[in-house]
């Protein structure tokens, strides 16, 4: 966790203890940090503002393709230039797509989920440490359900591939 992390884990404690609010929205804990004189994140630029847009509409652009449900259109992966990250796009059907850039974009989004997969499971784990007469226990092999849903798809199933 990062020192900035560490800091908002601290302001939302801290909003807690002294508000007694315990069910809270974060835009609540901002306005209040705000008054107490935290330092406020510098605005985005139009710019910034516009990627980030741009960036939300290439993720849920889809194509049909030859199964029935929709192919993601535009793929991001990430290269180190000049020693810093960069997250460069590209169309799947374009001139740029290459199988290296696939490989790359594919595999980022595989260990992005594989990341949520694991937190859900040491969430799980924490539930049920703590709430043993009330386990919760969850089945975390999807190769079924995958293919379910790539031969059935309904109109959830179809959303999920944007």
């Amino acid at each position: 966790m990062s020192f900035q992390e560490r800091e908002h884990e601290r302001m939302i404690r801290m909003y807690q203890e002294e508000t007694g609010k315990y069910d809270f929205q974060l835009c609540e804990v901002a306005e209040w940090a705000e008054t107490l004189g935290w330092e406020m994140p510098t605005p985005p630029t139009p710019v910034e503002l516009l990627a980030r847009k741009l960036q939300r509409t290439a993720r849920t652009i889809t194509r049909d393709g030859e199964d029935v449900v929709p192919y993601r259109a535009y793929h991001a992966y990430t290269e180190i230039v000049n020693g810093e990250p960069q997250t460069n796009w590209f169309d799947m059907e374009g001139p740029a797509a290459t199988q290296g850039k696939v490989q790359k974009a594919l595999k980022l989004r595989r260990d992005q989920a594989l990341d949520v997969v694991v937190h859900i499971k040491v969430d799980e784990n924490q539930w049920n440490r703590l709430h043993p007469d009330a386990t919760v226990q969850l089945d975390f092999d999807f190769n079924d359900e995958v293919t379910w849903r790539l031969n059935a798809p309904g109109e959830d199933e179809q959303r999920m591939a944007s």
